[in-house]
């Protein structure tokens, strides 16, 4: 209901900002040649003055609709100013050849008629001019393990208008991402004596539910002008031939998280590691002195949000303080690793021995499909006493003293009124210093107010949705996701938006992931559904302040 009244007030703003203008409509189709079966969208652009809505029902006897936006533009060029309303339609053709878009009523106004060629649905995967080849690193998975997708493109020469359909799953709960650039140059290579450009691309995908998963296939479609060489300035350019392959489909199994498996975690990945290092090599434990350790877990497979809090256990003898743990992700070698990094300054309070506990984190290996445990074993550390009391023995009997009768040495005596201006002095001065020190220690420290990490991300994803920006909108979510929630998966939270914001994230991530880079203007949709959801989520309590690293006393 709400967004049926903001879809009328933007119309009606568009007819008041138009009303000085005609109305003119224009039919346009992405791709300009779609193929049977497969989704594409149909735009309807008005400027001027419309007299009504669109009625689209005559089209849903010829195209199959499964999709309808709107989305309205303005432009200035300083004196002049106009709007741009857009329907974007995403239909499917039934059938092949070609297709009349009936005109389709405004109101009292009309749209164009317009031809559409569909055409078949290629069969093949590859030619003498080009083939594609799409594989992934494995068959079956399991639930949030990632799963290699490499797309192989071999082009003999330069091809114009070149378009690859974006990645598409059978389920919408697969998390996808980008691990190189947009298909680049790999080198040449010969196949049956043709040589080919070799491009390259390589996707981590994320299933967040078990059961059947199918990757749909992929379409290449390019232009080619065979031998075709420009002469002079007047040379006409002749048509190129169209070439159109299809990769063939591949079916995964997702296995759920097996009943083995154990740990407060779930980590599925092809390599875990646990470090250990600290401020000092090697480190020196001293009564009253802070030393940091840090403590590092780096998987391979897996995104740093979707490593676990470490928690290594307390010490009696020492106090600890840990600072905020440090999350990133990383593609080294095409391999997405995750890197959780948390720092404890110790400080220990007592002299002697003392343990280290051991810390295990039990992980589940994708290559053997077993659980394995990955260990900082304990260790026993000796800490030194402090500095002033360095010598004072840990042998609880005091050496005996004999005593013994010793010649004192003869001394002088200074007179009495010279010992009472020296204690006069030193009095001055114990006053003058025990001032200074309490108005050091009284003084008011100024407090820094803690800004809630969320609210930083929170504010830069705002300005990047107001922007349209689809690039930084997508960076900046993901951080205020991961202030919001530990592990956060883009695929499973859309699903906990309303129906725009859900759609707003599956159109952000065809805007980035898609070939042709379509623009995406659903920006303050998108942070007006993230309101109503903060409206409606519960709210984190906040953790209690830490004890000062050196508190003071008097």
């Amino acid at each position: 209901m709400k967004s049926s009244l903001l879809y009328y007030l933007a119309l009606s703003g568009y007819l008041m900002l138009s009303s000085a203008q005609a109305a003119t409509i224009q039919v346009l189709v992405d791709p300009q040649n779609p193929i049977e079966g497969e989704t594409f969208t149909l735009k309807f652009v008005a400027e001027g003055n419309l007299s009504g809505q669109p009625d689209f029902q005559p089209l849903s006897n010829i195209l199959t609709i499964t999709g309808h936006k709107e989305g309205l533009r303005s432009y200035s060029n300083g004196l002049t100013s106009s709007a741009r309303y857009i329907w974007a339609l995403s239909v499917k053709a039934p059938k092949t050849g070609v297709i009349t878009i009936p005109s389709i009523a405004f109101g009292q106004d009309q749209s164009p008629e317009f031809d559409l060629t569909v055409t078949a649905m290629p069969t093949q995967i590859s030619t003498k001019v080009a083939f594609i080849q799409v594989k992934t690193d494995r068959t079956e998975s399991y639930v949030q393990a990632q799963i290699l997708i490499t797309i192989d493109l071999y082009l003999d020469g330069k091809f114009d208008e070149t378009f690859i359909s974006p990645i598409r799953f059978s389920r919408t709960d697969v998390e996808l991402t980008h691990l190189t650039e947009h298909f680049p140059y790999i080198g040449n290579i010969q196949k049956q004596g043709v040589t080919y450009h070799h491009y390259q691309s390589i996707f981590a995908a994320f299933p967040e539910t078990s059961g059947p998963l199918t990757l749909e296939p992929i379409l290449f479609r390019g232009g080619k002008i065979p031998g075709y060489k420009r002469r002079s300035f007047f040379s006409i350019r002749p048509k190129a031939t169209i070439t159109t392959l299809k990769s063939a489909p591949i079916s995964l199994n997702i296995l759920p998280i097996p009943d083995m498996a154990k740990g407060n975690a779930w980590i599925p990945a092809q390599q875990v590691q646990l470090l250990e290092t600290w401020s000092q090599d090697p480190p020196e434990f001293t009564v009253g002195e802070s030393i940091t350790r840090t403590l590092s877990l780096m998987a391979t497979g897996l995104t740093a949000a979707q490593l676990p809090d470490l928690h290594p256990a307390s010490i009696p003898q020492m106090k600890q303080y840990p600072d905020q743990p440090s999350i990133n992700t990383e593609v080294i070698q095409g391999k997405r690793i995750g890197i959780r990094q948390e720092k404890m300054a110790y400080v220990p309070t007592q002299p002697g021995p003392m343990l280290i506990p051991a810390l295990s984190i039990p992980w589940w290996n994708t290559e053997t499909k077993r659980q394995q445990v990955v260990t900082l074993p304990s260790r026993t550390i000796t800490v030194l006493p402090a500095a002033e009391s360095a010598q004072t023995s840990y042998n609880t009997q005091p050496n005996p003293v004999h005593p013994s009768v010793t010649p004192t040495p003869a001394t002088s005596t200074p007179p009495p009124q010279t010992t009472s201006v020296v204690l006069l002095l030193v009095w001055v001065m114990t006053l003058i210093a025990w001032g200074l020190h309490w108005r050091t220690w009284h003084r008011p420290h100024k407090q820094t107010p803690n800004t809630a990490p969320s609210s930083a991300s929170l504010k830069a994803l705002k300005a990047s949705c107001n922007a349209q920006d689809a690039a930084l909108t997508y960076q900046h979510l993901l951080a205020w996701g991961r202030a919001q929630m530990t592990p956060f998966h883009l695929a499973t939270f859309a699903h906990q938006l309303d129906e725009p914001g859900k759609q707003s994230i599956e159109n952000l991530q065809t805007a980035l992931y898609h070939p042709e880079h379509p623009s995406w203007n659903q920006g303050q949709q998108l942070y007006h559904s993230l309101q109503q959801w903060q409206q409606h989520a519960p709210k984190a309590t906040p953790a209690s302040s830490l004890t000062p690293l050196y508190p003071r006393t008097i």
